[in-house]
């Protein structure tokens, strides 16, 4: 099934086959890995493919369109991590929020080091993917301003 979604984005026309095979297996186990660790450890979880590789929902294969999508975004915008960096060392790290967007977006992403403490606590895993779904719909919304 991760071979069918991989060739569904074409995928195998710009990577080489021994890239897609890698890209289809990382897809595959990261997609079973993912449904582990966002299910709460308390409730029983039926095992599903369909579900796990479907790119809507809280599915690891949703997140990874998302990460490849932002990563476009920034490409296209012509941004990398030391042009950031440099920024923000020249902002004394500080970074201006102007829209209601840009204010939620930061305001969950300082909430990271919040949510791996109540992991820790509680042994409730699936608490990240939660935060990864929540950050993801509102870089969205971010993006499409």
């Amino acid at each position: 099934m991760s071979e069918e979604k991989l060739i569904e984005n074409n995928r195998n026309e710009v990577l080489t086959e021994m890239e897609f095979n890698a890209a289809k297996e990382a897809v595959a186990y990261g997609c079973i890995k993912y449904a582990d660790l966002s299910s709460t450890r308390t409730n029983d979880y039926i095992f599903s493919h369909k579900r796990m590789l479907n790119i809507t929902g809280n599915t690891a294969a949703y997140l990874l369109y998302a990460y490849a999508r932002i990563r476009s975004i920034a490409r296209n915008a012509g941004v990398n991590r030391e042009t950031l960096v440099q920024k923000l060392k020249d902002q004394n790290g500080v970074v201006a929020c102007e829209h209601q967007a840009e204010i939620k977006l930061a305001k969950q992403i300082l909430k990271f080091s919040e949510t791996l403490l109540s992991v820790l606590d509680s042994f409730y895993l699936h608490l990240v993917s939660v935060l990864l779904r929540i950050l993801n719909y509102l870089f969205l919304i971010f993006s499409a301003l």
